[in-house]
């Protein structure tokens, strides 16, 4: 159940610039606290790069195409403003 996939799609990016895409989301309840990495597909015009490596959180910077990290908080983890 839920969502398993999200699609962003606004025109391209050209390879010189770098942005962020911040995707909001609630949890199942059962999901434990901490890091959970996820893997995005990025479709570009000179073909397809799958963000999917891992690795302890102090090599991080060593992967050439490092998944994204969801952190998952506490449920009673008090909220920044918005």
């Amino acid at each position: 159940e839920g969502v398993d996939k999200v699609v962003w799609s606004a025109g391209s990016l050209p390879d010189d610039f770098y942005d962020e895409f911040v995707v909001s989301a609630f949890v199942a309840g059962e999901l434990a606290p901490g890091p959970v990495p996820f893997v995005v597909t990025q479709d570009c015009e000179s073909g397809q790069m799958i963000w999917k490596e891992t690795g302890p959180p102090e090599h991080q910077h060593h992967l050439k195409w490092p998944a994204p990290i969801l952190n998952v908080l506490p449920k009673d983890t008090p909220q920044p403003p918005e």
